[in-house]
């Protein structure tokens, strides 16, 4: 399943290969980044439910069930 961009506050699902299953959290901050060639891209950042926030590359390593 192709990543989506996620909107502020949105409930999210993100599966995590290297543990083989998906965690849930809510996204807190969005920011859009510039990269080679101008391409822009999102990254994001999630307050899981278990504490911890991470932030992610838009369709990098995980996928994003909104």
């Amino acid at each position: 399943m192709p990543a989506s961009r996620p909107r502020l506050r949105d409930r999210v699902r993100v599966y995590w290969p290297k543990h083989a299953r998906t965690y849930c959290g809510v996204v807190v901050n969005i920011e859009t980044v510039l990269g080679a060639r101008n391409a822009e891209s999102c990254r994001f950042q999630v307050a899981y439910d278990d504490g911890d926030r991470r932030w992610h590359d838009q369709g990098k390593k995980w996928r994003l069930q909104v």
